[in-house]
């Protein structure tokens, strides 16, 4: 054991005490990455080199961990003001006696409980029009991701290909959770391109992991909800004040009733506009997700024009509707000549 003492004591992680950079922001959602990270250390650890319930470096995870749950714990802000997690905080620290006289395997496989019991917790939204449901969210995507650092981190302490590339792809499943997550939600995990520029993909060796933890923590501190109509909150948002819609601003993502989403960004002088998650009829006719299907400009007044990609017939698509976007607060109201025809519908702004 004491062969391993010096490599273990490098990838110790003591989070708690945050730099004054990252005392700002979603502070929550940086302690549940803490939480996680040092829960996948933890079972990482036993799992790997079976140290004793009562060694120091074991202790310094539950500690860690216990502490990190606690200062989430007494953040909660109504609705969620009730979620249990002192049983998160119990099974924590009953793990040194209850497991003494236990195997590795079983463990490793306690504090795995761990883990997911307080992702449970935390996979919880509330509507005002249907109260506290279970539902993943970004909360619960960022725990995921800290433990599955955890996990490669100690996998690539221990040089064990298997743990390290489980944490690796566990972490990067995480990130795409926590990323539909905010698209469906509306919830804080931050953008795809900020992801990429931590540099996940690249992470090979025991330092890369570990230069992982400040970013990833950084990114977790800096992800906001998007406060919109329709949109529930999640643990960590909860007892915010929404701030003031954007006044007629169309660039953002916004949601239509068919579910369909459209991602509008400004190009130069025009809005693009790029629609998802189309319907299965859609799809068969052509339609596909990613695609361009608005180009626009203007914004006076929150009035937008231009035209839209619409299909001709089956699998054939043209530049053919002239296309009105009016942006009142949250709500964009679509209205579209076409044929002589008028028709109109509305969406509601995501982020």
């Amino acid at each position: 054991m004491k062969k391993w003492s010096t490599v273990l004591a490098g990838v110790l992680v003591c989070l708690l005490a945050a730099s004054p950079a990252l005392v700002r922001a979603n502070e929550m959602q940086r302690l549940i990455v803490d939480a996680g990270i040092n829960l996948g250390l933890w079972a990482a650890q036993v799992e790997l080199f079976n140290t004793p319930a009562g060694d120091p470096s074991q202790i310094g995870y539950a500690t860690n961990a216990f502490n990190a749950v606690t200062m989430v714990r007494d953040r909660l802000r109504p609705p969620f003001q009730n979620i249990d997690l002192q049983s998160v905080l119990d099974q924590i620290t009953r793990y040194p006696n209850y497991t003494a006289r236990w195997n590795a395997g079983q463990r490793a496989n306690y504090v795995k409980n761990i883990y997911t019991l307080f992702k449970s917790r935390l996979a919880v939204v509330f509507l005002s029009t249907r109260g506290i449901y279970a539902s993943p969210n970004c909360d619960s995507a960022f725990l995921s991701v800290g433990y599955f650092l955890g996990r490669a981190q100690m996998g690539a302490a221990a040089n064990n290909q298997y743990v390290r590339s489980n944490g690796r792809s566990g972490l990067l499943q995480a990130i795409q959770s926590g990323l539909k997550s905010s698209q469906n939600l509306g919830c804080g995990f931050n953008l795809q391109n900020i992801w990429n520029s931590v540099g996940i993909a690249r992470a090979r060796t025991l330092a890369d992991y570990q230069r992982l933890t400040e970013p990833i923590r950084r990114v977790a501190n800096d992800a906001q909800p998007v406060f919109s109509p329709g949109n529930p909150l999640t643990p960590s948002a909860g007892g915010q004040t929404p701030p003031p819609a954007p006044s007629g601003k169309l660039p953002g993502t916004w949601r239509f009733n068919t579910g369909v989403t459209v991602v509008f960004k400004q190009s130069g002088n025009v809005i693009l506009g790029h629609t998802y998650n189309h319907s299965s009829e859609l799809k068969a006719v052509g339609y596909q997700d990613g695609m361009l299907s608005y180009q626009v400009s203007g914004g006076n007044g929150g009035v937008y024009t231009g035209k839209k990609y619409t299909a001709t017939s089956y699998r054939t698509f043209a530049w053919k509707q002239t296309i009105r976007i009016t942006v009142k607060g949250n709500t964009a109201t679509f209205n579209e000549l076409w044929d002589g025809g008028l028709a109109a519908y509305t969406a509601t702004r995501v982020r």
